[in-house]
């Protein structure tokens, strides 16, 4: 069964060809808050939860009452500039806007250093990661002249960024980066949205100057690149527009040979960065938590970092 905003209860198919699961269902619900989370962990209405709280990873992890599992990656999160959108159309704003942010001192800042750093947002096991796609150094002095190049000086930029308390953690970055913006003369105001104000203004109508959010991209490198960065690309929802980009994802798709195909993505990569599109930011862990017990609990993540696996999960007598 399924209930739109809440939970999706899952039967057991004892047909399943790999034999069926140990438990009779499962009953998956949507807790966007963490705290809401970690309250059912405690109290037992919950026997798991994902996604463990950067900040209270540590505690829950040193919590005899629970066991944990942690693995890299589970997604990458990225700013996102509205590239339709003045500043924003001008590549020296974007590149100068990357070269704002330290990225490592934001990792630890807000993400408790949960994750690594990142210029691409290929997985660092596809074949398509460019590991030779170094970050942009923080060099506050060498934005403003960036900005001054474009045409902006101290004081003229202000910008919204509109970041979601579905993700704590994006908040608490972007409260670190209104402190470097404002030593580069660029005054960034926070606007907190609840997820589905969030999906409303930025996702859907595009309205939105500077946001932050994650992304599943998963192992194939497909639908990562041609859903975000190509013109017409379902989750392009930051106005890119760049024939090259176009033209590159395009050929990738109809390429057979794994080593010219994964030359593509590298290419696809190094337009991103070049021109700003976003600045990807890291690769964050993934989580879970559960009560002593739940059985199986290291068998739930799928190999590819996103999905999570009940087959040999049960609950212990």
């Amino acid at each position: 069964s399924y209930e739109a905003g809440n939970a999706v209860e899952l039967a057991r198919f004892d047909d399943y060809w790999d034999g069926p699961a140990y438990l009779d269902g499962v009953v998956a619900r949507e807790i966007t808050e963490p705290t809401v989370r970690l309250t059912g962990l405690r109290t037992g209405e919950f026997h798991m939860i994902n996604d463990i709280p950067a900040d209270r990873m540590e505690e829950i992890k040193a919590d005899p009452a629970f066991q944990t599992v942690s693995w890299f990656p589970l997604n990458f999160d990225f700013i996102n500039m509205n590239n339709d959108y003045e500043p924003f159309k001008d590549p020296k704003v974007r590149i100068a806007f990357d070269m704002i942010i330290d990225k490592e001192q934001l990792l630890q800042g807000a993400l408790w250093g949960q994750g690594a750093i990142t210029a691409s947002p290929s997985y660092p096991t596809s074949a398509s990661y460019d590991k030779d796609l170094k970050n942009r150094a923080q060099d506050i002095e060498g934005a403003v002249a960036l900005l001054a190049e474009a045409g902006y000086g101290p004081g003229d930029l202000k910008i919204v960024f509109k970041a979601t308390t579905n993700y704590p953690y994006h908040i608490e970055a972007a409260q670190i980066l209104v402190e470097w913006f404002a030593a580069a003369g660029v005054t960034l105001t926070i606007e907190q949205l609840t997820w589905a104000d969030w999906l409303s203004q930025v996702w859907v109508n595009k309205d939105f100057q500077m946001s932050m959010m994650n992304f599943f991209g998963l192992w194939e490198p497909d639908f990562l690149y041609y859903s975000l960065y190509h013109s017409t690309g379902g989750f392009n929802y930051r106005h890119i527009n760049n024939p090259k980009i176009d033209e590159l994802v395009t050929e990738a798709r109809v390429t057979v040979d794994p080593a010219a195909r994964a030359d593509l993505y590298k290419q696809v990569q190094q337009e991103v960065f070049d021109k700003a599109h976003d600045v990807v930011i890291w690769f964050r862990n993934g989580s879970i938590a559960g009560q002593p017990g739940v059985g199986g609990l290291d068998t739930i993540v799928h190999p590819n970092g996103n999905a999570l696996n009940f087959h040999k999960v049960w609950l212990k007598a």
